[in-house]
């Protein structure tokens, strides 16, 4: 199976050689291999936000996979992403960059997501989205981090394989 991850590009390493020694096919550069905006734009392949109207426009506009930023849960949101087949990602860096108390809560509301989207029938990938080279995980490290969130491994292992690999597809330049 191939994996593959989604950082930012503000990592200062070699994506190439790194990507093999954490088990992964590719690590995925936003704003180099895909495309990402934090406000609206239709012609992005990942929308990231915490305002919920800009992450309906992203939806109603077919932007590929959104984030939530922050694991707020808004029905109508995923009611909307479920119609147009939008993915969800989770960004396991929220859970690594916190400490004590508010790692706890970061956990929580991104468990309390995760279920209730996934019960929506909704695709869910995780990803680092590594801002810092702190932040970057191996693939089973991403596995274990889903399996926190909630997440069966067959799932952890499908979501970043075969969706991230279907955003890739899609999107990469």
């Amino acid at each position: 199976m191939d994996f593959y991850d989604i950082v930012y590009n503000d990592l200062k390493i070699d994506y190439d050689s790194f990507a093999k020694e954490l088990g992964f096919k590719k690590i995925l550069i936003l704003g180099k291999d895909i495309s990402f905006s934090e406000k609206f734009s239709d012609n992005v392949a990942i929308g990231i936000s915490s305002d919920i109207k800009t992450l309906k426009q992203f939806v109603q506009h077919n932007v590929h996979a959104i984030v939530i930023k922050g694991s707020y849960i808004d029905k109508m949101l995923i009611s909307m992403m479920h119609e147009n087949n939008t993915i969800l990602y989770l960004p396991l860096s929220d859970i690594m960059s916190a400490y004590n108390t508010e790692r706890l809560k970061r956990i929580y509301y991104m468990k309390r997501l995760f279920e209730y989207t996934k019960s929506k029938k909704v695709n869910i990938s995780f990803a680092s989205f590594a801002s810092n080279n702190l932040y970057l995980t191996s693939a089973m490290q991403l596995i274990e981090l889903a399996k926190l969130i909630g997440a069966d491994e067959r799932y952890a292992k499908y979501s970043i394989s075969t969706i991230t690999k279907s955003l890739c597809d899609k999107y990469e330049k």
